[in-house]
């Protein structure tokens, strides 16, 4: 992702997943490979998407769980845009799938590869992650009421079942933090340039969260929206990642 170095905003949490994708292909219940199976990682060598599917490859392996074998292959390039199209251009192939992170849902969203996610076949969430939106400070998204807008737009792409606001809050970090989670794996090469960090207002510190859901009640959300935007779906994924 390409970063301006303007005053940028925090806006919050929404939850993500690691997930594993098939190319758009329909499933017999006695289906079984015929071939090595490609894993297609949506991020370089080395990161935590990479050493997660590559724990699902060894876990396959180890426990016998496929009678072909299982070849993982990065594709990183344009934030996942790389993995996208590979899946895609190999649509019907029931022998290619893809370890997603959360830049399988914002990569298509700003940038035109021709890929639909909509149309790959989810196969398993195996674990859960978030991530922190950020927008620059000239943006349209000023005030809380903006923010909601931003959810209910994320809400129209990803489902109601998917959007979660999170807890993972920057509150109390100095520069030295904001400088640390620039760089690859914490400390190699320099992945974006924030300038100055500006809380959005109204929710400057984990105390302000109920102007929050104040203004999602404002903006119209019922109370089941709200409760699963705020709490209910993290419970949900925890308790199919973890068991209950």
């Amino acid at each position: 992702m390409v970063y301006r170095k303007l005053k940028t905003s925090i806006l919050g949490m929404v939850a993500g997943a690691s997930m594993i994708f098939g190319a758009n292909v329909a499933f017999a219940g006695d289906w079984k490979p015929e071939k090595p199976i490609t894993m297609v990682i949506m991020a370089g060598q080395g990161g935590g998407a990479d050493r997660i599917a590559r724990l699902f490859q060894s876990i396959i392996q180890k426990e016998n769980l496929a009678n072909m074998p299982i070849l993982p292959v990065n594709k990183g390039g344009g934030s996942g845009a790389e993995a996208l199209r590979f899946l895609k251009d190999n649509e019907g192939d029931a022998h290619t799938i893809m370890a997603t992170l959360n830049s399988y849902y914002t990569t298509p969203l700003r940038t035109d590869i021709g890929v639909d996610i909509a149309e790959f076949n989810p196969l398993a969430r195996m674990a859960m992650d978030t991530f922190v939106l950020w927008v620059n400070a000239d943006s349209d998204i000023k005030t809380l009421d903006d923010y909601v807008a931003a959810m209910d737009y994320v809400i129209n792409v990803a489902g109601e079942e998917s959007v979660g606001y999170g807890t993972d809050f920057t509150q109390g970090y100095d520069k030295p933090f904001f400088e640390w989670i620039t760089m690859d794996k914490g400390y190699a090469r320099k992945l974006a340039e924030f300038g100055e960090i500006i809380s959005l207002s109204g929710i400057e510190q984990i105390r302000n969260t109920g102007n929050l859901t104040a203004a999602m009640e404002k903006a119209g959300w019922k109370a089941d929206r709200i409760a699963k935007v705020m709490g209910e779906n993290w419970l949900r994924v925890l308790k199919d990642v973890w068991g209950k």
